[in-house]
């Protein structure tokens, strides 16, 4: 394990080095996609902090660090000379910036740092999240009302099939677990947190999803396969109901709902 400091070191030279290389593209794609990409590679990041951080007081001053820096980057006009057009190209109400370094602080406070029960929700949040917000705008074609305006149906059936496979592998590769409680685990942890995502607003699935998944997971972790099967059923109902909403939507609104995932 590297010295604290210089863990942190590099992982703030990470973000400043992908905000000024994705801001070389800002104009050329679209800037969800740009937000997107920078959430990706930083969520992964994020993964490896069991490994980089022995304690979670490097964690904490990351997250004092980068929550200032990221509403700064908003309303200084000499940041945005720099690093503008990245995570300021969406203009809505939005705190899905400050959420996103809190949710991770959050999620690895309260596993301590435990491997599985970070990684894996932080995983999910690094790459379900943004399948479901890019899917929703390439092909969103049914859309359901939610607090925060419209999401797809699209979009939720991609945050529930790369959170399963993600979580699959994950416990395939953290845990000696049998198949089917892994199976029943990943899909059920994939379902809820869909519906978590589905119901967030304004960013704030960005903290939902690693803090509900690690409580979440926490308590699959503890259940018999039997159990299991009976809350997936559940869970399925639950999102039955999402989608019993869905009405079409025009292709031209895509990019309207896919800005307020």
């Amino acid at each position: 394990m590297i010295p604290p400091l210089l863990g942190m070191a590099f992982v703030l030279g990470l973000l400043v080095g992908l905000i000024s290389m994705l801001r070389r593209w800002a104009g050329a794609i679209h800037p969800e996609l740009l937000r997107k990409l920078l959430h990706v590679a930083m969520g992964l990041a994020a993964t490896v902090f069991p490994w980089l951080f022995g304690s979670a007081w490097p964690v904490l001053a990351l997250a004092a660090i980068t929550l200032p820096g990221m509403l700064a980057l908003r309303h200084s006009a000499l940041l945005q000379r720099h690093f503008g057009g990245v995570i300021d190209g969406i203009h809505r109400r939005s705190w899905g910036e400050i959420a996103f370094p809190a949710g991770v602080c959050l999620a690895f406070i309260l596993s301590n740092g435990d491997p599985l029960r970070y990684c894996l929700p932080v995983a999910l949040l690094a790459l379900a999240d943004p399948a479901a917000a890019l899917v929703g705008l390439q092909f969103g074609r049914r859309g359901y009302a939610t607090a925060d305006g419209e999401k797809t149906i699209e979009g939720s059936l991609a945050f529930f099939v790369v959170a399963f496979v993600s979580a699959q592998s994950i416990l395939l590769l953290m845990t000696g677990m049998g198949h089917i409680a892994i199976l029943l685990i990943a899909a059920l942890l994939s379902c809820l947190l869909m519906i978590v995502e589905a119901l967030s607003w304004a960013g704030l699935d960005n903290l939902f999803i690693p803090v509900f998944g690690f409580a979440i997971l926490n308590v699959l972790l503890s259940l018999e396969p039997t159990t299991l099967l009976g809350i997936l059923a559940l869970a399925i109902c639950a999102a039955g109901v999402l989608a019993l909403r869905a009405r079409p939507i025009r292709i031209d609104d895509r990019d309207l709902y896919l800005s307020r995932r």
